[in-house]
């Protein structure tokens, strides 16, 4: 699950993009920030963004806008960590953070939704589902035509995804688990929006935070 959301939020923070001056997007991963002490005492550090649920990158978007720089990059070339040992912390985490960097808009998120539901939930599905068809003995023009377009779909989606991965660092392998991990980020956005839209809260590490208006919370 892992890396198909960080292969996700790829697409929401481009590296180049976060990284250039002219562009207002920002982000951050609290796993691992280099800040200068001047560049940090000047924005007031953590202390000017506690009111925030996702206060790192709320402290990225604070420098940028004050005239800092920043680089954004892939750590995998010098620190490895694990978010998360138990699926409960990673529900509760993810549930947290991505109606938050999705900008709280739910359009978006529906659309990342529809897209990993369909492409990359359905599309393999589908294969399974017609293949099974055409060994119990239909060969008929249908179910061979769809078969053909769910293997073209599934082969290109799934190729994408691996040199994706590979891109942000982690082992090609991973993308062995392309299928479940689409169909747990399905899940994550679904709780996130309910998370926020409904529930009016989100827990962390024990604690509950309201999400009506601006996070109140720190991560």
């Amino acid at each position: 699950i892992i890396p198909f959301v960080f292969f996700q939020l790829a697409r929401l923070y481009p590296f180049d993009e976060v990284s250039d001056p002219a562009s207002p997007r920002a982000a951050a991963n609290g796993q691992y920030l280099l800040v200068q002490r001047g560049v940090y005492d000047g924005v007031g550090g953590f202390e000017a963004v506690r009111g925030e649920i996702l206060d790192d990158v709320a402290l990225a978007r604070l420098v940028k806008r004050r005239g800092g720089r920043l680089l954004f990059l892939s750590g995998a070339g010098w620190v490895q960590t694990r978010m998360y040992t138990s699926f409960r912390d990673l529900l509760q985490g993810w549930s947290k953070n991505l109606y938050l960097l999705y900008g709280r808009k739910l359009g978006p998120m529906l659309k990342a939704l529809s897209a990993a539901l369909v492409l990359d939930v359905l599309l393999p599905i589908g294969l399974l589902a017609l293949g099974i068809l055409i060994v119990a003995g239909n060969r008929s023009l249908w179910p061979l035509l769809g078969a053909i377009l769910c293997y073209v779909g599934t082969s290109l989606r799934q190729s994408e995804y691996r040199k994706g991965i590979e891109k942000l660092g982690y082992d090609r392998r991973l993308a062995a688990y392309h299928f479940a991990g689409a169909a747990l980020f399905v899940l994550l956005l679904l709780s996130s929006m309910w998370a926020y839209t409904v529930a009016g809260g989100v827990r962390w590490k024990g604690r509950s935070y309201p999400t009506s208006g601006e996070g109140r919370g720190t991560e």
